[in-house]
């Protein structure tokens, strides 16, 4: 009975689950990770040795391809394209000197063209500023034969005027010797009519210049 027992016993012990025993890993010494900076470095220092080296190639390869000749076209390709590049910036910089210059002979000429109205408008006023310090005889006999004819033409189309029409452009003349001459080449019939038609300020104006 007791032999049977301890059967039953172990046959259980052995359907039991067995718990599995997780070995932990040794922890790194502090040689090991001393050692594997110092390998990190190394590995460092030797790339940093290795770019001078592979300057130094390259160099040397650029060099012999330069004296072999194998990069002219590339170089001579390079060299056009600066030169295309420079004219270009050289053509713009004389586009827009030639801009300014435009601009500046614009400016020039619209003073130049002021000047010029400004000194025609005061000649006509000196002009007129001497029509009107003249006498009536004085500015006559300084008329040429043309200007007489001119005005005896243009007396007589406003003779043939209304008398209102006509006095409305007679005293808005700026020359007074000129209106009056107007008037003095009419008839008199004409001529009292038209001045009939004027302010009496205007009526004595004429008047007294035909009679200086």
């Amino acid at each position: 009975m007791e032999e049977k027992m301890e059967e039953d016993r172990k046959f259980y012990d052995n359907m039991r689950p067995r718990k599995e025993t997780v070995r932990e890993e040794p922890k790194s010494s502090e040689a090991a990770v001393t050692a594997e900076g110092k390998k990190k470095k190394k590995k460092k220092k030797m790339k940093l040795l290795m770019i001078p080296l592979v300057l130094l190639l390259l160099a040397g390869i650029g060099g012999a391809l330069y004296f072999t000749g194998v990069l002219n076209p590339w170089i001579a390709k390079y060299t056009m394209l600066l030169s295309v590049e420079a004219r270009e910036a050289s053509v713009e910089q004389k586009e827009a000197e030639l801009e300014s210059t435009e601009k500046t002979m614009e400016r020039q000429q619209s003073e130049l063209d002021q000047r010029e109205a400004d000194l025609k408008q005061q000649e006509e006023q000196l002009q007129q500023q001497q029509s009107e310090q003249m006498s009536f005889q004085e500015y006559q006999a300084a008329l040429s034969q043309e200007d007489l004819a001119a005005l005896k033409q243009v007396s007589g189309i406003y003779s043939k005027m209304t008398p209102k029409t006509a006095a409305d452009v007679i005293t808005q003349m700026s020359d007074q010797n000129r209106a009056a001459m107007i008037l003095y080449d009419m008839s008199s019939t004409s001529a009292a009519a038209i001045m009939d038609a004027m302010t009496p300020e205007q009526a004595v104006l004429l008047t007294g210049i035909m009679t200086q």
